[in-house]
């Protein structure tokens, strides 16, 4: 029991070894991506190692993630077969909205403006619309019972999450508003 927890190297991983390790991580995260970007998992998993500073090993990682929630929207609103990947660009919507929110509570002098936010949280509502509408194809073809009960728990989930997200965003665009109209 004991020695499952010893340490059997007495040097630690150097910076270098940790910075080797985590790169190879987003490597692999990336393939994945590559491979599905319309797979909800492989585009939140990647868009989140680069949002996190001490995960992330290249600089400027708020411009790349944005670049791979801007791609992921573009892709994925072209698959018309099925509406999980409307899902995954609900989220790519959603991430972008963050960020921009983010500028705001971080900088004095934010890049964003509160009509960008308005038009993501168009883009938002557009990729919403679109899981419904394919949603309701699939409930009226039976696509549906052709996945697992996990698998169709797991898209209500996360269209309830993205729900409560946007009410959140609709929220947090109208207070900031608010806040720049009293500031001037």
């Amino acid at each position: 029991q004991q020695g499952t927890e010893e340490r059997t190297n007495p040097k630690a991983a150097s910076e270098a070894h940790r910075l080797y390790l985590r790169r190879k991580t987003e490597d692999k995260l990336r393939f994945a991506y590559e491979l599905d970007p319309s797979h909800y998992a492989n585009y939140t998993s990647l868009h989140f190692f680069l949002t996190e500073p001490q995960l992330g090993t290249r600089p400027e990682l708020t411009p790349s993630a944005a670049k791979l929630a801007e791609e992921t929207i573009e892709y994925c609103m072209r698959q018309n077969y099925d509406p999980r990947p409307a899902l995954t660009a609900a989220a790519a919507a959603s991430n972008i909205l963050e960020l921009m929110f983010n500028d705001h509570s971080w900088n004095e002098t934010p890049k964003f403006t509160i009509a960008q936010m308005k038009q993501y949280l168009g883009v938002l509502d557009f990729c919403i619309n679109r899981y419904v509408e394919l949603a309701r194809e699939w409930d009226n073809n039976g696509n549906w019972e052709l996945l697992s009960p996990m698998r169709i728990k797991e898209c209500d989930e996360r269209f309830h999450f993205i729900g409560k997200f946007r009410e959140s965003a609709v929220g947090t665009i109208s207070r900031l508003e608010g806040e720049l109209q009293v500031a001037n």
